[in-house]
């Protein structure tokens, strides 16, 4: 169930999300109106990526599309971000192997295939 705004103690944005192997489920807040969402995510690199298995159907990917700026929580720690939506395929296959080592889903079935993937950046100054 959707929630709204994200407590937590703002942070500076990591150059390396490589810790993030460790959590599966991280909190995600989209829109003007602070509207969260639990989402599996997953570290590529320098890179964070959620993605809506609904594709453009959920919620909070709408609101992405709408307002780019969101703010991601893992443990206790919130970055402000930037969503970007992933639609090069080198990219969207390296995304898809992430999800399938860290969560285990077979890559024939796996949900990224449809879904409306978001990297997901710092803002910038």
């Amino acid at each position: 169930m959707p929630g709204g705004a994200l407590g937590g103690t703002e942070s500076r944005v990591p150059d390396d999300w490589a810790f993030s192997d460790a959590v599966a489920t991280v909190q995600l807040e989209t829109g003007t109106d602070a509207y969260s969402v639990n989402v599996w995510g997953v570290a590529v690199g320098p890179h964070f990526y959620v993605a809506s298995s609904r594709g453009g159907g959920s919620r909070w990917a709408q609101h992405i599309v709408q307002t780019p700026a969101v703010r991601l929580r893992i443990d206790d720690a919130v970055y402000p971000l930037r969503a970007s939506r992933v639609e090069e395929e080198g990219e969207l296959a390296t995304v898809i192997a992430a999800y399938v080592r860290k969560y285990e889903v077979e890559q024939e079935e796996n949900f990224v295939t449809t879904a409306w993937v978001f990297r997901l950046d710092a803002r910038g100054p």
